[in-house]
Parts: structure tokens; C-alpha cells; sequence
């Protein structure tokens, strides 16, 4: 999610719970094992006693003040006395330490205010003779300002300003941020953890080939340092007086120039080749850090992948062009990245194959992506179901091993945080009272006015994998579809790939605009189809002969009963083996199975009406097809809390009820809600898109307090961008209350997807007979008909010419791009701009949304609605583990 889009309170949420803490002298002997390169810590310490720089009697570095009273006092000597252990590492290093190609200076900027979003003091790519990153600054401050209100471009070709590109360059080169504040209290020392994460969301948003953030904290003047990564935010448990200990603040300080730039998080699997250059080199190259300034998003990065062919072979893959990014800047998710790629031995032309290349951090428990595709092929061997072909084909996959990546260390540091304390009745009663809950348990020492001891919230960590997957075809996300044709083949295309998976006991369970592909064929970016993607979250039950078909224990008086009462309303009547099937779904009487019947014919009137009802025209599968279809009840899962992308995710689990009854069922995963998420989906780009291209509307630029389409607002907000279980109920109370469908999400559809509206309707009308009788053993077959219907409506209008919507040549020669979306704009940052930028107006949101003042409005924030929603009856759900739900990109 973007900074300009996410309050302070939202990212303090989402950071509680992923912040562990483990002994300081463990954390720090393992990320900076300096003495294991032949490094000593007590012989540079000497050397600063010897030539002044410390005084070993007093305690204290000479260049810093004893005792600041302002944060200021601290930046440039604290830098200088950085820079200080810098050089004696430079003079003591061995020839065979990165120490010459991973510079690390060290700037102070005390003129940098809080809203400029960058550290004040940091450790860069650069060197004290180049100083690259003045220049970058000086460059920024001379480069012409955008005018005031000027919205940025969402084209997916727009040019970026100077200013946005020269930022950029700037995070690209950030090796260490730092904060530092003159307070050394519980409150502040929080802020502090939230401004440093935010610096290393933007560091990993610009920095693609790095794995993990070190970063320091120092508060008064004691310091803690902290490491980030896909798996959360671990940090040192006791802060230690940069004075006093000496020796703690040179194993960090050299550690960061002394380290291979693998022990410092660096991805030395990825190298990239500069504009004008043919050989691929590493980001610290002195070519790239001295006048690199390209968009990390449209740099050309070499990466190796296993051949499809041996395994136990290299091959060597080239990105083209970004597919999907916008992930890769979140922490302690899964960080995900895609690109079109090609081999790199492979000249331009027809010839050359493009593939999807996607690297993510999984959760050690999941299942290998690549293990699903290879199931569904064995699974596949001899079918010709033609579904197929809308599946993504595997090339090759792997768990990526970084050479001299401290892949072990991590997992022991992560095995012995610190344990949490329970906290006091009265400071849990604090926190409902005035929300202000820690993001870390704080000893605070108030004799000495000191942080004593930090203390992890929770003891399960979470445990990540960098993996690596290459599949064919490449495709671009569904949002940047041409027109309304192309929108609606892709869907189909996607549902038909959906089934086929399902029916071979694959469950996708992560429907997204970014997941359903638009793939040219034959190279043709014109002529193109859809193909599902990405089956990170899949689950995967056994094979054929699974399934339960049906609840047992009708008698024959209650199938004679219904067959009576079914021929005074359907004078043709209704075949036997249709009638057993029905009436066993509806045990407690034989009226409820017509009620579903009469319900299921106003969505799908039956083929012929002079002959008797088949299992086809009411919704059911033949017995033995039936028998036939997995079960996900028990099954081979990925071991994950989410089930799928926020805003697309099923009314169901997203509040984990079901949206009828009493909640005494199970509730499984099934075909159903994924289905409802192609819904979702559809809806979700009828709203914020400004028709086709992938450009956002323009009314989400407007302030929402000004804006005169607050309906709108409020409605993408609480749909698609508010808390997981704000959007589940506000889902769900459609399926109560159907007039909500007309009254809230169809009125606020672009124009351009006006003809949409009644394939809409009848998706909703199918979801809602389907959740309201749990029977959907034919929604695929009930869904694809409705969209079939659709695109021959489509067909008939004629076909759109939109000639400013430009795709990627995948045949042509790869050219350094001078324009294209910075990392600021869609491809980086995906989110709808609609989220509310103050607590004032996410108060008005309910009002504009039900038209009067609702003072208790459950859907206000997540507290308000954890505290007045009724409890609902919690459902037995899938095992899970900790994994934070993904939210969408605009």
C-alpha cells in the first residue's frame, strides 16, 4: 500500500505482531560475524583510542556530546564518527573483502524535515571522494517542481518528472537508514520503529535484489538495530550506550563495510546491465553508482533459472519488461515480483520464446508452487480437455540459494526471540480505552528515564523461502485490457482454467486482477486469451473419488412426497435420478428442494420445458460425475492464514461465517468462493477503472471532504480497501440484502461498463441461490454461460478501436526505456487512490454511504467494528499460520 494512502495507525496495525526481539551479544555476533573473516574489533577500538577518537577513561567518544538534548547534536557526529570507523576498516580489510566494492558513507542531513519521507542520517553506496548522493540531491533541488495539483500520470507509458527519477536513483543507492530521535521514551521509541520501517518499505520497493534491511535506532543515546525481511522486523532485545559500549556500535558500523554483500541482505543472484553496456554487473558496481539513474522497475536484470531439460543445468534469463511489481515493496509478505523474460542467448525475432518469471518469499510450510503445476500435468497425461490451454505452463522452479546468504543464522536468531510477558489487566484496559496498543512490549526504566528491555508481542515467528518460478506464456495483468471484449474473453478464459485445475484437484484460491493474464498469441500482443496464473495459495485435494455426493437417509416416502409436489408445479415432472440427488440435499423436507428448484430456474430456465427436469436444468451432476469431483475438506493445503487477495475474496472467508444459517456448518474453501471472486473482480474495475488501458478514474484524485463523488469514494473504500473484515461484512450484506447490489455497486460503474451491469446481475443472482442452498456443483458451467452470453452481445456491437493503448513487442530489440511508470506510479503501487486520508473522513464515510448519521457504525475502523458486531459463531476452518492478507493495487 502507498504511503499517500495509509495512515499512521494503519501501518502501526500492520507492523504489531511482526516485531520479534532476540538477545543483543547473539544478534549481534551472527549478523555481523566480523571475526570469522579475520576482523578485529578489539584492534580497531585501539586505534580510535590511540589517535583520540575515544576516551577509553571517560568512556565516550570524543567527537559526541555525553548527554544531547536535541536531535540535531547527534546526525553529523555520529556520521562522522561512522565515517571514522569506515576508513580504519578500509585500511585494515584483507584483498579478498568486498570492502572496495561495497562502499558505505555515511551522510547526515539535520535540514531534512519529517514530511521529506527520508532519513536524516543513513549509510549510502558511495564513496567520500564521489559523493554521489549530494549530487543526486543537488540535481533534485535544481529540477523543476510539478505543478501544484498536477495528478500523476496513470498511463502505463507516462513519463516520470525528474524529481521522481532522481529519487529513485536516490533510494537505490541507501544501504543502512538510521533514525535517531533526543527522546528515550515507550511513545517515541515506537514512532521511531514505524518511521524505520517505512524507510525499509521504500528501500525494498527500489532495491529488487535485496533481501533484507539492517537499520539503527538511537534513542538519546542508546541503540538498537533492527533486520528486515520477508519473514518480519527482528531486532536487539536490550539497547546499548553507543559510549559505553564501544565496541557493539564498531562490530555494527564495520560489519556493514567489512560483510560480503550477501551477509548484508544483497541478492548476488541478480545482476543487471546498465544502459549502453553489455555486461551484467551488480547494482554497487562503480558503472551503475556513478550515473545509473534508470527505474529499478524497467532495469534489465540477469537472472539464472534451472533448464527445463536438466535441472542440474543453467540457464540464463533476461528481463524485458515488469508484469507485476507492486508487491515486492511489502514486509513481512511474500514480496512478489514478476517480469517478462527470455533466454538470454536468444536473438530478437519470432523465434524467441517469452516466459513469465515470478520470484516471492513463501512460507516455509507451503507447498512449492511448481509442485502444483507439476500435479495437475501428471494429473493431465492423456486428457484432451482444451481447458487446458488457458493454464500456465511450468518451464522451470527452485528455491534460490544466495551464496553466503545467512539463510541459517536467520532461522537460529527467529528460534530464540524473546519470550512475551502477559500483559496487566489495567494496560489492556488502556489500550481499548485510547487504542494506543505497542507495536513491541517496552520495559521502560523510569529511575533511570531509559528503555530497559524490548520483548516480542506474540512467539511465532514466521519463516520464509526465496523461490523462483518460470512460466509460459508471459501475459499482462487483466486491469490493462484494451476493451470491454477483451476484458470478458480473458474472464471466461480464466473461469475455464479455474475449472480445469478444480477438476483435477487443484483449488486456486487467489483470484486477482493480477493473477488473470492477458497472454498475445503467437507474439501477437493484438490477438490474445487468458490464462490463470500464479498458484501460490492452491490447495490440493487427493484425486478422483473424493467426494462426498450428497447428505444420506431420504426415504423413498419422501422422494414419492417430492415427485408429487414438483408435477403440480412442472406438469413434465422431473427424472428419478434428478429427484434422489435433489431431494437428499434438503433432508428435512421435500419443499425446500422445490423452494431451490423454483430459485434456480430464474437464473437458468431449463432446455426444454416440455420434458421432465434433469440433473443439468436444477444445478446437479449425474451421481457418478459427481463421485468424481475432489473434496477440499481434508487435503493437502498450504499452511497459510490468507485465502486470497482482500478485495477479492469471497464474502464467506473473509468474515469466516457463512452468509446463511445458523453457522453450524464447516466452512471449507470450495469452488464457490473463488468463484465469487471473479465477481469481485469484474465489479472492482467497473468502478475504479476509467475504461480500458488500466488508467484509474479521475474522480479518485478529488478530496474526499470536496469531492462530489463521495459515493463513490466511500463505496470502493469499504468494499475493497478497508479492513479484511469490514470488506467480508459489507460483501456479505449484499447477499442479505440484494437491493444493495442496485442501490451501492452497480450506480457507481464507469459509463464505459454500463453493458456489464446485467452480467453482473446474473453472476450475483447465480452466487446467491448457490451460498443460500449450498448446492454449486455446476457454477463453472452456470457462470461461463452467463459471460458466453455476454461476449456474443459484445461481438455484436462491433469491435473497439483503441489505438493509444500500446503493449510490449515482445519480438523487438530491448531498448533502455526513457519513459515509462517511475516506482511511484502503477506498476510499483497499485492501490486506489479512494482510501481516506484522515480520521474525519473516514468518519463521513458511513454517513455518505447510508445516507443519515451513524454515530456507532460498525464499519467506521476495525476496532469499532471488533467491538460492535455481534459475535459471530466461528466456523472450523483451514489450519493457519501467520500471513498477512495481501490488498490490492489501483
Amino acid at each position: 500500500m502507498s504511503d499517500r494512502h495509509e495512515t499512521a495507525d494503519d501501518f502501526r496495525d500492520r507492523l504489531r505482531g511482526n516485531i520479534f526481539t532476540v538477545n543483543t551479544d547473539l544478534f549481534l555476533s551472527n549478523i555481523f560475524p566480523l571475526e570469522s573473516d579475520g576482523h578485529n574489533v578489539d584492534a580497531i577500538l585501539g586505534t580510535f583510542c590511540r589517535d583520540g577518537h575515544y576516551d577509553r577513561a571517560r568512556q565516550e567518544w570524543t567527537q559526541l556530546l555525553s548527554v544531547p538534548e536535541k536531535t540535531d547534536e547527534v546526525l553529523a557526529p555520529f556520521a562522522s564518527v561512522c565515517n571514522a570507523i569506515r576508513d580504519a576498516c578500509a585500511t585494515m580489510a584483507k584483498e579478498d573483502v568486498f570492502c572496495a566494492q561495497m562502499p558505505c558513507h555515511w551522510y547526515a542531513c539535520p535540514s531534512r524535515d519529517y514530511w521529506s519521507k527520508r532519513p536524516k542520517i543513513f549509510g549510502g553506496l558511495d564513496s567520500p571522494s564521489q559523493r554521489i548522493m549530494e549530487d543526486i540531491d543537488r540535481r533534485r533541488n535544481m529540477a523543476e517542481i510539478p505543478q501544484q495539483g498536477a495528478p500523476h500520470s496513470a498511463s502505463k507509458n507516462a513519463e516520470p518528472d525528474e524529481k521522481t527519477r532522481l529519487l529513485d536513483a536516490w533510494w537505490q543507492r541507501v544501504q543502512c537508514p538510521v533514525e535517531i530521535i533526543a527522546e528515550n521514551d515507550e511513545g517515541s521509541f515506537s514512532d521511531a520503529v514505524s518511521r524505520l520501517c517505512r524507510y525499509m518499505r521504500r528501500i525494498f520497493s527500489r532495491q529488487l535484489n535485496r533481501q533484507f534491511v539492517i537499520g539503527l535506532i538511537i534513542c538519546g543515546l542508546d541503540m538498537t538495530v533492527w533486520l528486515c525481511d520477508k519473514s518480519g522486523l527482528l531486532g536487539t532485545s536490550v539497547p546499548f550506550n553507543i559510549h559505553k559500549s564501544p565496541e557493539k556500535l564498531i562490530r555494527v558500523i564495520a560489519g556493514m563495510s567489512l560483510l560480503k554483500p550477501a551477509q548484508l541482505g544483497w541478492d548476488t543472484t541478480m545482476r543487471t546491465i546498465p544502459a549502453k553496456h553489455d555486461t551484467a554487473v551488480y547494482t554497487w558496481d562503480p558503472i551503475i553508482l556513478k550515473d545509473a539513474f534508470a527505474s529499478p522497475y524497467h532495469s534489465r536484470w540477469v537472472i539464472e533459472m534451472p533448464s527445463k531439460e536438466n535441472p542440474e543445468e543453467r540457464e540464463k534469463f533476461v528481463t524485458l519488461q515488469p508484469l507485476h511489481i507492486s508487491r515486492s515493496e511489502m514486509l513481512w509478505e511474500r514480496g512478489t515480483a514478476v517480469w517478462a523474460v527470455c533466454r538470454a542467448d536468444e536473438p530478437p525475432g519470432p523465434q524467441r520464446q517469452i516466459y513469465a518469471l515470478k520470484q516471492c518469499s513463501r512460507g516455509r510450510s507451503s507447498i512449492p508452487e511448481g509442485i502444483f503445476y507439476e500435479e495437475v500435468e501428471e494429473r493431465s497425461m492423456g486428457d484432451s480437455d482444451t481447458d487446458a490451454a488457458h493454464v500456465s505452463r511450468l518451464y522451470s522452479y527452485e528455491d534460490v540459494l544466495i551464496p553466503g546468504y545467512p539463510t541459517d543464522v536467520l532461522a537460529r536468531l527467529r528460534g530464540a526471540v524473546t519470550e512475551p510477558e502477559k500483559e496487566s489487566e489495567a494496560r489492556l484496559k488502556r489500550y481499548a480505552l485510547f487504542g494506543d496498543e505497542s507495536i513491541v512490549q517496552i520495559r521502560y526504566e523510569a529511575e533511570t528515564g531509559q528503555i530497559g528491555e524490548l520483548k516480542s508481542k506474540t512467539r511465532d515467528p514466521s519463516y520464509r523461502v526465496f523461490s523462483r518460478i518460470l512460466v509460459e506464456p508471459y501475459g499482462w495483468p487483466l486491469k490493462f485490457f484494451k476493451d470491454r471484449l477483451e476484458l470478458l474473453v480473458c474472464l471466461r478464459d480464466a473461469i475455464k482454467a479455474h475449472r480445469f485445475l478444480y477438476r483435477r484437484g487443484v483449488l486456486h484460491r487467489d483470484i486477482s486482477t493480477g493473477n488473470i493474464l492477458i497472454c498475445p498469441l503467437a507474439g501477437d500482443a493484438e490477438k490474445t486469451a487468458g490464462r490463470l496464473f500464479d498458484l501460490d495459495c492452491g490447495k490440493l485435494a487427493e484425486a478422483e473419488g473424493s467426494s462426498e455426493i450428497a447428505v444420506t437417509g431420504v426415504s423413498p416416502e419422501d422422494i414419492n412426497k417430492a415427485e408429487r409436489r414438483f408435477k403440480l408445479d412442472y406438469p413434465a415432472g422431473i427424472e428419478r435420478a434428478a429427484l434422489e440427488r435433489l431431494v437428499s440435499f434438503f433432508p428435512k423436507g421435500s419443499f425446500l428442494s422445490l423452494v431451490y428448484v423454483h430459485s434456480f430456474l430464474k437464473c437458468k430456465p431449463p432446455a426444454s420445458p416440455q420434458a421432465p427436469l434433469t440433473c443439468a436444468d436444477i444445478g446437479l451432476l449425474p451421481e457418478d460425475e459427481a463421485a468424481k469431483m475432489p473434496k477440499f475438506g481434508t487435503h493437502k493445503s498450504q499452511q497459510m492464514h490468507r485465502t486470497g487477495t482482500g478485495p477479492f475474496m469471497s464474502s464467506e472467508l473473509a468474515t469466516k461465517t457463512i452468509n446463511f444459517g445458523d453457522g453450524d456448518s464447516d466452512l471449507v474453501h470450495d469452488s464457490i468462493h473463488d468463484i465469487e471472486s471473479f465477481m469481485w473482480v469484474l465489479i472492482y474495475l467497473c468502478c475504479t477503472r476509467d475504461g480500458p488501458g488500466g488508467s484509474r478514474r479521475k474522480e479518485f484524485r478529488e478530496r474526499f471532504d470536496t469531492s462530489k463523488h463521495q459515493m463513490l469514494q466511500a463505496v470502493v473504500y469499504y468494499f475493497f480497501e478497508s479492513p479484511m473484515q469490514v470488506m467480508g461484512y459489507r460483501k456479505q450484506g449484499i447477499f442479505k440484502k440484494k437491493r444493495q447490489m442496485e442501490d451501492w455497486l452497480l450506480p457507481i460503474f464507469h459509463d464505459y461498463f454500463t453493458p456489464l451491469k446485467p452480467l453482473v446481475r446474473k453472476w450475483f443472482e447465480i452466487l446467491f441461490v448457490g451460498y443460500r442452498y449450498r448446492i454449486y456443483e455446476t457454477i463453472y458451467d452456470q457462470f461461463l454461460k452467463a459471460i458466453e452470453e455476454a461476449i456474443e452481445e459484445e461481438e455484436n456491437r462491433g469491435v473497439e478501436e483503441n489505438p493509444e493503448i500500446l503493449r510490449m513487442d515482445p519480438l523487438g530489440d530491448y531498448t533502455e526505456p526513457n519513459e515509462g511508470p517511475s516506482s511511484s506510479t502503477l506498476l510499483q503501487n497499485d492501490q486506489s487512490p479512494s482510501r481516506p486520508r484522515s480520521n474525519s473522513d473516514r468518519a463521513r464515510l458511513s454517513t455518505v454511504l447510508t445516507g443519515e448519521p451513524v454515530p456507532d457504525d460498525p464499519f467506521q475502523d476495525a476496532s469499532q467494528l471488533e467491538r460492535s458486531q455481534p459475535e459471530p459463531k466461528k466456523l472450523k476452518t483451514e489450519p493457519a499460520s501467520k500471513e498477512t492478507t495481501k490488498r490490492v493495487g489501483r
